[in-house]
C-alpha cells in the first residue's frame, strides 16, 4: 500500500514537471520537479520529521502534568496557610494527647 502512494506521488510529480516544461521550460520543470517531490514524497517518509512530531506530543503532555501539578501545589499551599486549618488542626492534636 506504501509503495503505491508512492507510485501515485511520483506520477502526479511527472505530470507537474511534465506540464512545467511545456509551459516554462527546462530550468522550471528541473525545480518544480524537485519542489512537489520534497513536498510529496520526503515529507511522509522523514524519520526526523516524525520523530519531532512525537516529541512535540510528549513535550505538550509533559507540560500539562506539570500544569495539573503546579494549580495541586497551589492548592496546598493555600490550605497550609489557611489559619483556621492550622487552629482546627492544632486543636485536633491536643484533644488527641488529652484523649490518650
Amino acid at each position: 500500500m506504501k509503495m503505491k502512494m508512492k507510485m501515485i506521488k511520483a506520477a502526479i510529480a511527472a505530470a507537474a514537471v511534465i506540464g512545467t516544461f511545456f509551459f516554462t521550460g527546462c530550468d522550471s520543470a528541473v525545480e518544480g520537479f524537485r519542489t512537489v517531490v520534497l513536498k510529496l514524497v520526503d515529507s511522509e517518509d522523514d524519520p526526523m520529521e516524525r520523530e519531532r512530531k512525537e516529541m512535540e506530543r510528549k513535550a505538550k503532555k509533559i507540560d500539562a502534568e506539570l500544569d495539573a501539578l503546579d494549580a495541586e501545589i497551589e492548592a496546598l499551599e493555600r490550605e497550609a496557610n489557611d489559619p483556621i486549618k492550622q487552629l482546627k488542626d492544632e486543636n485536633e492534636r491536643i484533644l488527641n494527647g488529652l484523649g490518650n
